[in-house]
């Protein structure tokens, strides 16, 4: 019995054996492969997993808000950008954003440097938005443009177009401008013209001595000392301030000077050198003077070099004016200006010896005190 068993096991365990390791002769072998509607798919997806994520467009109002904003605080170039984003979403943003982008652009890109952007975006705005109440003023903006571009004669069409349109308001500006272009172009004549209206009509007063000043600079190109005189002389009917003037007084005495006219450059020449002794341009005009041979007051030669920083001079000067007279003659203010000059030069026993001769020749002199301390400071400064 137990021996049937065991041949009935192994008889089993032979036929499943034979079960796992045939195969069916008749199975097929079957390939899944995906259908069009599956591959039309997959490469969509695929597509769209390679576009960029898509970001907000911010409302025409905010942008222009906020490039305002920029333009006002100096950020030109962040203006710029932000102005365009409006002028990029065409006719999605409402006509009057469009207008107000194009001249924020403008002037924003003009002041940034950027001309070729802001005469674009005035061309723009002409264009478009002929009705606006800011077309004559994007002309005058666009001729500035065109200057910055060296497109002479464009400016100068633009700025004519704004003198009709807005007569009275900034014409002294408007026709300086026109003066720059034609002079650019080499039309002296009616760069000159242009000039001359500028300085006629109303204008700031430092502005309006600029003006003279390049119209002066203007006459002494073209050979005309005597008109550029004039102009300097304008400058000097108003100006108050005594370096400008020393420095224009000088500029016309030299312009005749230079011009021909040496007897009226010479007298200029002269009166620069006696009301200016403390500016430079003093000393220049005193070696014009002696130059040309003029005999040159010697005191006064010793206050303008002094005042110059040419301390030898100064004391050559000096010294030789306090032996042609007498000791009555000579102001105490010689000798305290002379000890000065002596210790510059590196002569502290000079400048104490400069110093006493006010002190015992001057004592009631209003300078006495002011020797007492020079000639104490020039002890200290020698280690004495």
């Amino acid at each position: 019995m137990f021996k049937s068993s065991l041949l009935l096991l192994a008889l089993l365990w032979s036929i499943s054996a034979c079960t796992l390791t045939q195969a069916p002769e008749d199975q097929p072998n079957v390939i899944i492969a995906p259908n069009e509607t599956q591959i039309a798919l997959d490469a969509t997806l695929t597509r769209q997993a390679q576009l960029p994520t898509p970001t907000a467009t911010l409302a025409p109002d905010v942008l222009l808000l906020s490039a305002d904003r920029k333009l006002l605080n100096g950020y030109y170039e962040a203006a710029v950008g932000e102005y365009e984003q409006v002028l990029a979403q065409g006719e999605y943003a409402p006509g009057d954003a469009r207008g107000a982008a194009a001249f924020g652009l403008a002037r924003a890109a003009l002041r940034e440097g950027l001309f070729a952007d802001a005469a674009n975006a005035l061309t723009i705005f002409i264009e478009q938005f002929p009705q606006d109440a800011r077309v004559s003023q994007a002309y005058f903006l666009r001729g500035d443009a065109f200057l910055g571009l060296s497109r002479w004669e464009n400016a100068i069409a633009d700025f004519e177009v704004y003198l009709q349109a807005r007569p009275g308001l900034i014409d002294s500006y408007v026709y300086e401008r026109v003066g720059d272009a034609q002079l650019a172009l080499g039309q002296f004549d009616q760069a000159v013209a242009s000039y001359q209206a500028s300085s006629s009509a109303d204008r700031g007063l430092v502005p309006q001595l600029i003006l003279r000043e390049k119209l002066a600079q203007l006459y002494i190109s073209a050979g005309q000392p005597a008109q550029a005189a004039a102009q300097y002389d304008a400058i000097l009917s108003v100006a108050r301030n005594a370096p400008y003037r020393a420095s224009i007084a000088y500029a016309a005495a030299q312009a005749l000077l230079n011009g021909g006219d040496v007897t009226s450059g010479l007298a200029r020449m002269q009166q620069v050198f006696e009301q200016y002794p403390d500016h430079p341009e003093a000393y220049q005009a005193m070696q014009a003077l002696e130059q040309n041979g003029v005999t040159i007051d010697l005191f006064q030669r010793g206050q303008v070099s002094y005042a110059f920083g040419d301390y030898v001079g100064a004391i050559d000067a000096y010294n030789s004016y306090s032996t042609q007279h007498p000791l009555t003659d000579i102001p105490p203010q010689m000798f305290l200006q002379l000890g000065r000059a002596y210790r510059e030069v590196g002569n502290p026993a000079a400048a104490v010896t400069a110093f006493q001769s006010v002190i015992d020749q001057y004592p009631t002199s209003s300078v006495f005190g002011d020797a007492l301390l020079e000639q104490g400071r020039t002890y200290f400064l020698s280690g004495e």
